[in-house]
């Protein structure tokens, strides 16, 4: 179907926007994952009873720590890696040559025998940074997805039994005096 000049055209800038707009919501994940989170993390895990400048500043240290880190495991990854291989395989044909309209019915007929060549190769695509990101987020959020799933679902069960243990019990009128005779001289 051929469409007009304007709607293709439309249609072309339409693909780029949506290639930039997941370019953003990738790389903003990325940002956050590796920026925002952890600084966050070690500004609230610093010393409290320090004074509001030296936690900025041990955050920060140990924010580029960890940028460092990443960095030397996503960039040099990303130089070895950026590879795709998929597989392919390729039929060609020969139509130029004569093939006999009659074929033996008990006979076998291959590829071959009808002058086509079968080719099987790997094709390399180099991938963007984008891409590998997604992978790699992707790839680590699976991991931490089967490594703390089954981790909360085992412990689910435990506390439910530990709320159904140290449930609230109805006290005897006794008991409940005493109780309030000892908490009242406490305040």
């Amino acid at each position: 179907m051929l469409l007009p000049l304007d709607v293709a055209n439309t249609h072309e800038d339409t693909n780029i926007n949506m290639y930039m707009f997941w370019y953003i919501v990738y790389m903003s994940s990325l940002f956050y994952i590796c920026v925002v989170l952890p600084y966050g993390l070690y500004f609230s895990e610093a010393d409290e009873e320090k004074e509001f400048k030296w936690r900025i500043c041990s955050a920060f240290k140990n924010e580029i720590i960890t940028l460092v880190i990443i960095s030397l495991f996503l960039f040099p990854s990303f130089a070895y890696m950026k590879y795709s291989y998929i597989p392919v395989t390729a039929h060609t044909c020969n139509a130029s040559a004569t093939i006999s309209p009659f074929v033996d019915a008990t006979a076998d007929v291959t590829m071959e025998d009808v002058l086509c060549k079968t080719i099987e190769a790997h094709l390399k695509i180099t991938v963007g940074f984008q891409i590998y990101v997604i992978t790699v987020m992707c790839f680590l959020g699976w991991l931490m997805l089967c490594f703390f799933l089954p981790t909360g679902l085992w412990a689910y069960p435990f506390d439910l039994i530990g709320k159904w243990v140290q449930r609230p019990k109805p006290m005897r009128e006794d008991e409940f005096n005493r109780s309030k005779f000892e908490l009242a001289a406490k305040v």
